[in-house]
């Protein structure tokens, strides 16, 4: 039996650096202002069994980015989370109680939910560029990238398709491959 879910304190998160606060309750503390009656048991219960109902399929696998693909299979295919492409702007796409009920968010929330149940896998995931909308600036990755995912342990890159200048596309591949990270490009398509 897990212990019960505690929500983060506001206060002590404004002292915390980025990389140590809790991302799921910090989530469901912004959630709970718009639904008071939020159980934040429930939901963390919720991403411990989508964790759950793969570990053993997971442990099975040993390359990082197969890991990675079907923690993606799982979430994408098997469980229908997406993308809500109809209604991008809908606010309860940044909600993540409400991301786990209808299976639906915007890409921040959505790679919440996959971090979460990667880092429950024991496979942390960092996330270099969470906006996931067009910018002025061209984003753009070389082996320095891939180098400095490699130090923080990440194991995927996913760039959007067409939006990402690649330098040195033959350097990348090969300390990606040296690395154990596997990059791939996404069109943002259910």
């Amino acid at each position: 039996m897990r212990a019960g879910f505690d929500l983060p304190d506001w206060n002590s998160l404004a002292g915390q650096e980025d990389d140590t606060l809790p991302l799921l309750g910090t989530a469901l503390l912004i959630a709970r202002d718009e639904y008071p009656r939020l159980d934040a048991d429930f939901y963390d219960a919720l991403l411990q069994g989508h964790a759950e109902e793969m570990r053993s399929e997971i442990e099975a696998i040993e390359p990082l980015p197969l890991k990675m693909q079907a923690i993606n299979r799982h979430l994408f295919e098997e469980l229908g989370y997406a993308g809500n492409h109809d209604e991008y702007y809908d606010p309860r796409n940044s909600y993540i109680n409400e991301v786990f009920e209808r299976r639906l968010g915007n890409p921040i929330s959505l790679a919440m939910v996959q971090m979460e149940v990667a880092r429950r896998l024991g496979m942390p995931l960092v996330v270099i560029d969470p906006a996931g909308v067009p910018t002025f600036d061209i984003p753009t990755i070389g082996a320095a990238t891939l180098e400095a995912m490699r130090d923080g342990g990440a194991v995927a890159l996913a760039v959007p398709a067409g939006q990402v200048l690649l330098l040195d596309r033959e350097r990348v591949i090969h300390v990606a491959d040296a690395a154990g990270i596997a990059v791939v490009s996404v069109d943002g398509q259910p």
